[in-house]
């Protein structure tokens, strides 16, 4: 329970700004047609551009098989709704500046675009097909041209000397011992020497830019500092060991010695815009911090929001992020208000006798500038304006008195959407009064993002409203014909005309009359929004734990069957409400045919050319279904996650699959419900046994 004490205190550094509505950029719901490249363009072009003494002998199929599969999951990365294809400006600017830093042997090279990525995280990536994916994370935290170019530059240099490829041939070939992303010491050293690789040509190619070499200092720092605190939430760990990637140190001690000995006066840290990069950073921001907690990163959109705080003190944005970092942490575990803000999951390096020992950190944040416990560099400690926080009496200790804090700071800064996180981190019945007075204040402003929601909170028909209802929604079915230890999938062809999914899709809704039936693969072109909100509580569907700190809160335990989702993400009960349904389930079909191995190319190439009618109406072959349906409830003290895997089916040899796959699921269906009944029946029994 939060219980609030709203005081007039306020700091006199802040000065009132007006809240805006919306903190987010707007987004497309449109799938536009550059983002729609077909597979086999995409597979034509990694196969051709793989050197021919690589694709002779034993190694046709297989690097065929790698084109294959890298084409279609860059299909599904510029189609799967995270790409930001309504924000040409930013996107024009940063392939600018990776235009910079290319080599004269790639500038031919037509296929190479940088788009953006919507995640939060510190990252990007290149493909073997030159797609570039720059995470908007990584453009919020880079404080100069110079440093986004030498994250630029890494990749790049990955893409130009083919690691990827060379990372699969091994894997495929049998040298790594736990897959290609396995942890043996034989992957890591390969992982390893490709990154210290390219970081070496990375640092030619930003001599060569007229980019100040720093910037790849700079980046390098960001990287050691993610490192550190990494390892200061780790009780048993020193320092990382046996990872895919050099450890910084090493890195660091490359870039001093190339540094040494090509360091020049006259480089630059902006070479486009300085105007422009500052512009974009400000919105990169506030992005990022909305994609860290749509992905239930919420310690991650935490201290990141702090740092973008202590950055920028007057602005509302940061102010929300923290709150809601804050209250959505603390709803899952209410222990944590009483918990020292941010510190509380970091530990401190001591001696006692000789010997190294860890110890939870007990000190508040203010207590020092640690940078070992904030994503803040030493170098970037110059932008802090906000250093009144390390001066005279600490403002705050506890995730209570933080949230508190920014409370009154929100209301300070005229920020509405404070007001309904401060509404909705009072969860306990005794003080439903103050939460309402505050649903109340929120509903009395005009610029508000959940009018309806809040107006149904205050009523108590936020769930009372939905129907006995379900929306049964279909992902894409995984088809794949098994040749040993070898996958080979199997997508929708043009000539599926006759669409047997759907046939399917309209068996199982004759069978259910109180299911809705949604595919969601229906949604891309149009609904975006709905495509990747459905995705996300699909993904929370498959959540055991959150993770508070270094524990695991479970959401599945009965003493926690009164977390509500519409509690914790204002955003999902709109789901529920569109279709009016009290529950959404996700149906995930996994379909295999067992071959012979055959290495050649043509007989790759014919699997992959067949269509899903072909498949689903032959006999005589060895295949198994394996449907997994999960789902997430709206229910009255009903446990709101219900998983139904059960075993992989094996499909009579002489029958044909399509009427097997109908049955398999309607059976699913059926085992799901009384999944759902026995929790139901344990949960009230348990809690009957609580109140005697």
């Amino acid at each position: 329970m939060k219980n609030l004490l709203f005081t007039l205190i306020f700091f006199p550094l802040f000065c009132l700004a007006q809240d805006e509505i919306g903190y987010k950029k707007l987004h497309s719901d449109t799938l536009t047609e550059r983002l729609k490249i077909e597979i086999p363009v995409l597979r034509d072009h990694i196969y051709s551009g793989i050197p021919s003494y690589s694709k002779k002998g034993k190694y046709e199929k297989m690097t065929f098989h790698f084109a294959d599969e890298m084409a279609y999951n860059i299909s599904n990365l510029l189609t799967n709704g995270y790409v930001y294809d309504d924000w040409n400006l930013l996107e024009n600017y940063v392939n600018q500046i990776l235009y910079k830093i290319m080599p004269v042997e790639l500038k031919e090279d037509t296929t190479i675009h940088a788009y953006l990525y919507k995640n939060g995280s510190l990252n990007a990536f290149m493909t073997p097909s030159g797609q570039f994916f720059i995470h908007i994370g990584l453009i919020s935290r880079c404080n100069d041209e110079s440093t986004l170019a030498a994250v630029l530059a890494h990749e790049l240099a990955h893409y130009y000397k083919k690691h990827s490829l060379e990372s699969y041939i091994q894997y495929k070939l049998g040298n790594f011992n736990n897959g290609l992303f396995g942890n043996d010491g034989k992957s890591n050293r390969f992982s390893v020497k490709h990154e210290l690789e390219a970081d070496s040509l990375s640092m030619v190619w930003i001599g060569n830019s007229n980019y100040s070499l720093l910037g790849v200092l700079k980046s390098l720092k960001m990287i050691e500092n993610e490192e550190k605190r990494y390892v200061s939430r780790l009780e048993d760990y020193w320092k990382l060991k046996g990872e895919a990637h050099p450890l910084s140190d090493q890195r660091l001690d490359m870039f001093k010695r190339f540094y040494k000995k090509n360091k020049r006066i006259d480089t630059k840290i902006f070479l486009v815009s300085e105007k422009q990069f500052n512009n974009y950073k400000t919105t990169a921001r506030e992005e990022s911090l909305r994609f860290l907690l749509e992905e239930i990163k919420y310690y991650d959109c935490l201290e990141l929001a702090f740092k973008f705080h202590l950055m920028d003190p007057d602005n509302s944005i940061y102010v929300y992020y923290l709150m809601e970092s804050i209250r959505r942490l603390s709803y899952v575990d209410n222990d944590l208000w009483n918990e020292n803000f941010i510190t509380n999951r970091y530990y401190d390096t001591l001696r006692v006798n000789g010997v190294r020992r860890k110890r939870k950190v007990k000190r508040g944040i203010f207590e020092k500038l640690d940078f070992g416990l904030l994503p803040i560099t030493q170098e970037e400690a110059k932008y802090i304006k906000a250093k009144f926080y390390w001066q005279g009496e600490q403002k705050f200790k506890t995730y209570n008195e933080a949230f508190e804090f920014y409370s009154r700071l929100g209301k300070a800064l005229e920020c509405n959407e404070c007001i309904l996180s401060n509404a909705l981190s009072i969860t306990n019945k005794k003080n439903v009064k103050i939460r309402n007075d505050l649903l109340k204040q929120y509903l009395s402003k005009n610029n508000i993002l959940y009018r309806k929601y809040a107006n149904d909170l205050l009523k108590g028909t936020i769930i009372k409203n939905l129907s006995n209802q379900k929306l049964l929604v279909f992902n894409e079915f995984q088809v794949g014909v098994r040749q040993g230890n070898d996958e080979i999938p199997i997508r929708k062809l043009k000539k599926d005309t006759n669409d047997i999914l759907h046939n399917i899709f309209d068996s199982i809704k004759a069978f259910t009359p109180n299911r809705t039936l949604l595919y969601i693969p229906d949604l891309k072109d149009n609904n975006l929004t709905e495509y990747k909100l459905l995705t996300t509580l699909e993904y929370f569907t498959f959540i055991s734990t959150l993770y508070i700190g270094e524990e695991e809160k479970s959401l599945r335990r009965p003493k926690n069957v009164r977390i509500k989702l519409h509690i914790l993400d204002p955003r999902y009960i709109a789901l529920f409400h569109k279709y009016g349904v009290n529950e959404i389930e996700f149906v995930n079909c996994m379909f295999t045919e067992s071959q012979k191995v055959v290495n050649t190319l043509d007989e790759y190439k014919s699997i992959i050319n067949t269509s899903f009618q072909e498949v689903f109406t032959k006999t005589k072959n060895t295949k198994s279904i394996f449907v997994i349906i999960t789902s997430l409830r709206e229910i009255q003290d009903k446990r709101m996650q219900i998983r139904a895997i059960g075993h992989e089916a094996s499909i009579k040899f002489k029958e044909a699959s399509y009427k097997y796959i109908i049955d398999e699921i309607k059976h699913k269906i059926k085992y799901k419900e009384k999944v759902a009944f026995d929790i139901d029946t344990r949960d009230e029994r348990e809690m009957l046994i609580r109140k005697k």
